[in-house]
């Protein structure tokens, strides 16, 4: 089982290895029709729910937001229901209706599933569709009812302010919306009236930042194991676990902030606490990689391939923190065990092949970048790099070759590969 995501080759990361090897990504959409705000409100707010969840004593304990994926289930924030016992949704008609049970979570994206016990004639779905958010476009939240419920749901507008890939997660988005409690999931709607996401985590720091889970992931919500409210929360809250699991959860909040140091702090406090907490390990090697703390990444991902030792991710980026700390002969055999593992994944390749042209092996570096892009043929840094290995090869006609591919795909690049086979 890998723990981890890695960026592929579009990380971050991976930059620095080469001088000069940037990249650029172009994405290029047609615009849909812009919707009113007005429009998207009265559209979604007979699917959006206000929740009110109550402690163990029956006391009332935060309020958020959901909204119908099906006709007796309501999806929100998994931290609103956080120390509940038992929870209601009140529709926008006024009604209330009890929750019944957890359907499903996922704790990493801050996401639960709700069974609700209410005729499934009164539910209006919000059909979700993996949309992706764009940086830059408009957004609307659709929030809790106001306190004079005949002017309907408060809403917030804003912007997309980005969209960032974490390690370890998958896509979150940031947004500047400005979060309050009670809007958390919320569902964000760009301006064509899309659901893209779901408003779930801030970190007030030196500023609040706002984010939303991407909407994709509630098709991963698939019900197994229902159990009541109350036993959810029982066994959540009773054990140690639950503390240890509070810190990991609060740490991959903090990678959504991109604050690594204080994620750090709390990915090694779960080891110390249970060293058999395997899914900190990639994460303390990630947050190691983006301090520039090369040895201690290497080490985290060693032992999580000393407990994984499958994990072709591991493998990447245990080659990566090599590579940084110019050990190339052991980032070589980590990018390898890396290719094994994913063959079809041309990352590994061309991570190899970069390592193989690091020790002089450009006949080996050549076969890694020409396999990376058998496998992703637009792949503009493979071709950079292959450029090189024929013109350290001195096979000029095909480095002219990939000269004038290169110019089609990134003419930065191109220039980049032109200074060299000019020399």
């Amino acid at each position: 089982m890998n723990y981890i995501y890695f960026v592929r080759y579009k990380s971050s990361i991976n930059k620095g290895l080469w001088g000069g090897l940037v990249l650029l990504l172009s994405v290029f959409n047609l615009l849909p029709a812009q919707a009113s705000v007005s429009s998207i409100v009265t559209r979604l707010k007979s699917s959006t729910v206000t929740i009110i969840t109550y402690d163990v004593e029956g006391e009332y304990l935060s309020t958020g937001c959901g909204f119908f994926t099906s006709k007796q289930d309501v999806v929100t924030a998994r931290h609103v229901i956080k120390g509940a016992y038992s929870a209601e949704i009140q529709t926008s008609n006024g009604r209330s209706y009890s929750v019944k049970e957890v359907v499903a979570e996922d704790k990493e994206g801050d996401l639960v599933r709700l069974s609700v016990d209410i005729p499934s004639e009164l539910v209006d779905v919000i059909v979700t569709t993996p949309v992706p958010a764009q940086a830059g476009e408009g957004i609307v939240v659709v929030g809790p009812e106001t306190s004079n419920r005949s002017k309907g749901r408060e809403i917030l507008e804003g912007k997309v302010s980005a969209v960032r890939l974490i390690q370890g997660f998958g896509t979150i988005i940031e947004i500047s919306a400005p979060l309050t409690p009670g809007y958390s999931g919320s569902p964000v709607v760009n301006m064509a009236g899309d659901v893209i996401g779901i408003a779930t985590f801030q970190v007030v720091a030196e500023e609040q930042v706002n984010f939303a889970v991407p909407a994709e992931r509630v098709s991963r919500l698939i019900p197994r194991d229902p159990k009541s409210l109350g036993l959810w929360e029982a066994e959540r809250s009773r054990s140690v676990k639950a503390l240890k699991e509070d810190l990991y959860l609060t740490g991959i909040g903090l990678l959504w902030a991109e604050e690594w140091e204080t994620a750090l702090y709390c990915f090694k406090g779960v080891v110390t606490e249970d060293p058999l907490y395997v899914i900190a390990y990639p994460l303390i090697g990630l947050c190691n990689l983006q301090l520039g703390r090369w040895d201690d990444a290497a080490q985290a991902y060693r032992q999580t391939l000393l407990i994984d030792p499958d994990d072709a991710t591991a493998y990447n980026h245990l080659a990566t923190a090599y590579a940084k700390m110019e050990r190339w002969g052991e980032a070589v055999a980590a990018y390898r065990q890396a290719a094994r593992l994913e063959p079809d994944e041309p990352a590994h390749l061309f991570g190899l092949g970069i390592a193989y042209s690091k020790v002089g092996e450009w006949t080996n570096a050549r076969e890694s970048f020409k396999g990376a892009l058998d496998l992703d043929p637009r792949f503009a840094q493979a071709h950079y790099g292959l450029g090189l290995c024929y013109w350290a090869l001195e096979d000029d006609d095909a480095a002219w070759q990939e000269y004038w591919t290169l110019k089609e795909l990134d003419v930065y690049l191109a220039e980049e590969l032109l200074e060299t086979l000019k020399q």
